[in-house]
């Protein structure tokens, strides 16, 4: 039997027809993942909260509890480790943003900002 034989041919053909429209397909699955997570980022409410963890410099029996009281409406946005500093971000339901900074050795509060709307 030749490997030039119809029913060869057809098979090869089909495997590289399945072959191209599998690779097309994983490509595009990847493609709309990215789309699906990074068009999500710094939109309001649940989908734009991001959590950035690293390790912190300070045992948590040393920080202890502490509470940062929200307002009405607002919701926290980003929570972010930064060097030995923690920066919140909270969302108001009128579109002001306040982010506070805190120290993660001893948990005391550092400052912040109040973004406001005119």
């Amino acid at each position: 039997m030749s490997l030039n034989s119809e029913p060869n041919l057809r098979r090869l053909k089909f495997i590289v027809i399945f072959l191209g429209v599998l690779l097309v397909a994983g490509m595009a699955a990847l493609i709309a993942a990215f789309v699906y997570k990074f068009g999500r980022l710094g939109k309001d409410g649940d989908a734009g909260t991001t959590v950035s963890r690293a390790a912190p410099s300070a045992s948590a029996e040393r920080i202890g509890r502490h509470r940062i009281d929200l307002r009405p409406g607002e919701t926290v946005g980003n929570v972010m480790v930064a060097g030995d500093r923690l920066v919140v971000t909270i969302r108001a339901t009128d579109g002001n943003l306040r982010v506070l900074v805190f120290a993660l050795d001893d948990g005391r509060e550092l400052g912040g900002f109040d973004f406001r709307r005119p």
